[in-house]
């Protein structure tokens, strides 16, 4: 059975979710006139994935994740001890503040996005320093 968990999302509005005896979150989803939705209703209920990922060399750009990767929604945070920046975008994200391409993020900075295509490995991360990195949490 799951148990109980509140949140704030990021319009600080109340969410509930569970967690699974194997550890999985679970949201709880209603529907505009607050009825809950269940499976059986044709509607999947989303979980909750984290990882975290580096970029190795500045300048050379990473994937965020290493293969195919079902996903809805991805929030993406700059690790709070980066001394760069990180950028992120697609295929052609570029982190040098001259020839800059995507979204730059500064230690402990936010970005949340829909996936393109449902698919993390289309998100792509470079940065300005070597070893900077995000951690990043995703819906399915």
């Amino acid at each position: 059975m799951a148990d109980d968990v509140l949140s704030l999302d990021v319009n600080r509005r109340q969410v509930a979710g569970g967690v699974t005896s194997g550890g999985e979150i679970r949201e709880i989803l209603t529907n505009d006139d607050g009825a809950l939705i269940t499976e059986s209703e044709g509607e999947s209920i989303a979980t909750a994935t984290s990882g975290r990922v580096f970029v190795a060399t500045a300048g050379t750009a990473v994937t965020l994740v290493a293969s195919t990767t079902p996903a809805k929604e991805v929030t993406i945070v700059a690790e709070t001890d980066n001394t760069g920046v990180i950028v992120v975008g697609g295929s052609t994200v570029v982190a040098s503040l001259a020839t800059r391409q995507g979204v730059p993020l500064s230690a402990g900075d936010a970005f949340t996005m829909s996936v393109p295509g449902n698919d993390l490995e289309k998100i792509y991360l470079d940065s300005t320093v070597n070893g900077d990195g995000v951690t990043y949490l995703y819906t399915n």
